[in-house]
């Protein structure tokens, strides 16, 4: 009997110690973070964070003149345009719980206006214009509004 009771003192002693330890680590040891990066639904123009690009370089369409030929314009629809970087990735996100099937991966670009800064939302190129007005009409059926904007190379994620 006495045996039974050391040895249950004993198992009780070890359980509390390594109670303890699991304890002391789970606090000590830094917060686990995945090797695994989450893949965004978006992409971030990297370049235009450190150099933002001049905002009359994304002219909407409209602003060409209506003969206008130029069969090398490459067209974007701006998906919204916004004052900090988080606002524009929640928005993208919140896009990507849509049932759109976009044709290429939207892109946050950081523009510069009268010394103002923006993060444009946008999708493209696309080869013309009429193309984007298809996926503009695509993206008003789920309740989605974009504007049409001509491309510049400077919009490319990078």
């Amino acid at each position: 009997m006495i045996m039974v009771s050391f040895m249950m003192k004993a198992f009780g002693t070890i359980f509390v110690l390594l109670l303890a330890t699991a304890v002391g680590l789970t606090l000590y040891l830094p917060k686990y973070e995945s090797t695994d990066s989450v893949i965004e639904p978006f992409q971030v123009n990297k370049a235009s964070l450190a150099n933002a690009v001049d905002a009359r370089q994304v002219l909407p369409s409209y602003a060409l003149s209506v003969d206008s030929d130029d069969s090398t314009l490459q067209y974007a629809l701006q998906l919204g345009l916004f004052g900090t970087l988080e606002t524009a990735k929640s928005t993208a996100r919140q896009l990507n719980t849509k049932n759109i099937d976009f044709p290429k991966s939207p892109t946050i670009v950081k523009l510069i206006d009268d010394k103002r800064h923006w993060y444009m939302l946008s999708v493209g190129p696309f080869a013309s214009k009429d193309e984007s007005e298809s996926f503009r009409q695509a993206l008003l059926m789920e309740g989605v509004t974009a504007q049409s904007r001509l491309w510049s190379a400077e919009l490319d994620a990078q």
